[in-house]
């Protein structure tokens, strides 16, 4: 099967009535650009587990020995390309940081392994158990998520695929609005040579830079008044990189339909700067957003499924 980006997640559906999965099934492989893994759980018509085999006999919440896992993965891996052959349906969602450049928060590769060994007779159904992987991965950064996510038991194929589709439209339409602002910043010499960064300007900078050209009025327009919260509450996000996620994508329709309409008066530099910032956040990953390595399950880090805050447009 072909790949869309370096960095993706590919969700394979089989509906109900599917000669392998009778009660309909969905699962998914992750690609970090460089190896992948597959994560399916359950039982095919032929009651054959093709998630973890033997593997399974491990418990590696208590410090397990690892030697052979390769070995077991490869084998997993194995059993899975023959099944997501048979799929009906594949939606795939890019990681930030790919050649995306928008996408969902990529952990390392082991996070989907062990979390998958650990979860996967605490969820009600195949669909449940990737409506909340995708909600840990930041998914709803993009998109809220049609129900509870966590063991929640409304999930279906239709569901998760309305849910997926939608992530995936949203994505497509922030790396849109990238190639919007590209040529933009191609053309403007001061906002082009503007260094490189990756971590966004704090309130204080946004204030001062965005009043650089105007004499420090105190004059702000309804989108400059909502670039002014979404930088205030971008520096506030700290380890919480979905609220970070939210917030870029938020300023960057802002940035981008700000640059539509007014982009020839006093602030477009400005507002095309954050732009700017903006882009090469995203295409890094959002790393200086994230603490320790990348596993929800190590201390110093946390990731957020249900935005925890209000912001009133």
């Amino acid at each position: 099967m072909s790949r869309d980006f370096n960095k993706e997640m590919t969700i394979y559906f089989w509906p109900r009535g599917h000669y392998n999965y009778p009660k309909g099934h969905a699962a998914f492989k992750v690609r970090d650009g460089s190896s992948s893994i597959s994560v399916n759980f359950g039982e095919t018509s032929e009651g054959k587990d093709h998630q973890r085999g033997n593997f399974e006999q491990r418990d590696l919440t208590k410090g397990d020995d690892f030697s052979g896992r390769n070995q077991l993965r490869q084998l997993s891996q194995h059993d899975n390309k023959m099944l997501f052959q048979t799929a009906v349906r594949k939606i795939k969602i890019p990681f930030l940081g790919s050649d995306s450049p928008w996408g969902l928060i990529l952990w390392d590769l082991d996070v989907y392994e062990r979390d998958a060994f650990r979860s996967q007779r605490e969820y009600p159904s195949s669909f449940s158990y990737i409506a909340h992987q995708l909600d840990s991965s930041g998914a709803a950064s993009y998109v809220p998520p049609l129900y509870e996510t966590w063991k929640g038991s409304m999930w279906d194929a239709l569901t998760l695929e309305q849910w997926a589709t939608a992530i995936r439209r949203r994505i497509d339409e922030l790396n849109q609005k990238n190639e919007q602002l590209m040529p933009m910043i191609a053309r403007n010499v001061n906002v082009r040579n503007h260094p490189v960064v990756t971590h966004l300007m704090t309130a204080q900078e946004w204030k001062v830079f965005s009043n650089k050209d105007v004499g420090n009025s105190l004059i702000r327009s309804e989108r400059i008044r909502k670039l002014d919260k979404l930088v205030a509450l971008n520096q506030g996000s700290a380890r919480n990189v979905t609220k970070t996620v939210w917030v870029l994508a938020n300023m960057m329709d802002v940035i981008v339909d700000y640059m539509n309409q007014r982009g020839d008066t006093m602030r477009s530099n400005a507002v095309l700067a954050l732009g700017k910032e903006v882009i090469e956040v995203v295409k890094n990953g959002c790393h200086d957003y994230r603490i320790g390595n990348w596993d929800p399950y190590k201390p110093g880090v946390q990731y957020c499924g249900q935005l925890d805050f209000d912001f009133d447009e």
